[in-house]
C-alpha cells in the first residue's frame, strides 16, 4: 500500500525536526530517520495503529517516541494527516 504524507504533516515533520536542530544535530537527525521509517512501515502493516475516534471517525495513531503520527487508511493509500507532539491537547490541536 503506498503511504502518502498532507501537507499539515509535512510542516509538523519540517517544524518538529527544525527545532530539534536548534537544540540537537544528531538528535534531530535520528529522530527524523526514525519517522521515516515508522512511517514507511504504514505500507506493510497500515493497522498497526490504535484507531482515535475521537480525532476522526478513521484516525488511527502510531507512537514515534513522544509524538503521534496520525493517519487514515483510505481504499489505495495511508494518508498521514499530522504528527504532533504527545503532550499536546492533541484533540483540539487536531481539529483546528
Amino acid at each position: 500500500m503506498k503511504v502518502s504524507i498532507s501537507d499539515p504533516a509535512k510542516l509538523d515533520l519540517a517544524n518538529i525536526i527544525a527545532y530539534l536542530i536548534g537544540l540537537n544535530r544528531r538528535a534531530a537527525d535520528k529522530l527524523s530517520a526514525l519517522f521515516e521509517e515508522k512511517i514507511a512501515s504504514l505500507a506493510l502493516f497500515p493497522e498497526r495503529g490504535v484507531r482515535r475516534p475521537a480525532l476522526s471517525k478513521n484516525a488511527r495513531v502510531l507512537m514515534v517516541e513522544t509524538y503521534l503520527v496520525i493517519y487514515q487508511i483510505e481504499l489505495d493509500r495511508v494518508l498521514v494527516l499530522r504528527v504532533l507532539d504527545g503532550r499536546m491537547d492533541i484533540e483540539a490541536e487536531f481539529i483546528e
